[in-house]
């Protein structure tokens, strides 16, 4: 197993340059919460819920005359889980399960109590926001239990510019509703946006539904424009966030290139500070930069 995940973390580092190009010009990273934030792998909290499902299902099944065993059900619920399906489409086009059953199933396990704290996830999640992303938070779980969830894992809920839940919309992911609901939120083209999760069907290709590019964590799909082999691996793939020189008339009435941007200033060596007023040497150096489209470090802005 050692020598697997080596190999896969080698094969993912062979990619990287690859994987940065084409996550340029994103400007908002949407990060599912359920195997992405949260532990993929939490055997205690999936053996709950795939219970409380299996029991809340068969009640339901057994009202409308229809006899279903517990443990026959929730064989073909963890079928379903290991297949990387959506256990909601599942029970509501299979089962003609109504939703507000499936949700009960959910909101009866308490989540946050099977977390524990994560120290790696907050510096990660904080470096994003630094280097100038917003980040937004994409759950089918309601917030009050993500907010009992991010604590458990020591998150501040804060980090994210704004959350998505079932409460915003009609049809759980891979539906288009979170995602349509994340671009109206964020007032920015599709173009500009990333959706993050760990799973094929309801976060890569959900996404992909309206034209969303999608980060793959844990798994290699060619679906996704990039992956990580895990969730700390993720600022390596956001290197540089599209950024722009303008140029503010100062008091004698001329016009000085004007970078904002801390990372963008970084990437071309010219310093820290909230804001920098280029001299005509560094004026020059910026021009010849954008024109090659070629920085120091080998990042290329095409």
């Amino acid at each position: 197993m050692t020598n697997e995940r080596e190999n896969l973390h080698q094969e993912w580092k062979s990619l990287l340059p690859l994987f940065q190009k084409r996550l340029r010009g994103k400007m908002l990273i949407a990060l599912d919460f359920d195997g992405t934030l949260s532990p993929a792998n939490n055997p205690q909290f999936d053996e709950a819920i795939q219970t409380a499902l299996a029991v809340r299902g068969s009640e339901f099944l057994r009202e409308q005359g229809e006899i279903v065993e517990v443990e026959g059900l929730k064989r073909e619920i963890r079928e379903t889980y290991l297949r990387g399906e959506s256990v909601t489409i599942f029970f509501q086009e299979k089962l003609r399960i109504p939703r507000s059953f499936i949700e009960g199933a959910y909101n009866s396990v308490e989540k946050w109590r099977f977390l524990k704290r994560d120290s790696e996830l907050m510096p990660i999640l904080a470096e994003l926001v630094e280097r100038g992303y917003q980040l937004a938070l994409a759950s089918n779980s309601p917030e009050e239990e993500n907010l009992l969830a991010l604590g458990q894992l020591g998150v501040n809920p804060e980090i994210f510019s704004f959350k998505v839940n079932m409460k915003d919309v009609k049809r759980s992911k891979p539906y288009p509703d979170m995602f349509e609901k994340i671009l109206e939120l964020s007032g920015l083209p599709v173009e500009e946006c990333v959706f993050v999760g760990d799973s094929l069907t309801k976060d890569i290709q959900g996404a992909k539904g309206i034209g969303m590019d999608g980060v793959l964590v844990g798994e290699v799909s060619d679906e996704a424009v990039a992956w990580v082999p895990q969730i700390y691996d993720l600022p390596q793939l956001f290197v540089q966030k599209r950024f722009q020189v303008v140029f503010v008339e100062g008091e004698s009435g001329v016009s000085y290139p004007h970078v904002k941007d801390t990372q963008a200033r970084e990437i071309i060596g010219l310093g820290n500070g909230n804001e920098l007023f280029l001299d005509l040497r560094e004026a020059e150096k910026v021009a010849t930069l954008l024109n090659s489209g070629v920085f120091p470090n080998g990042i290329s802005l095409e």
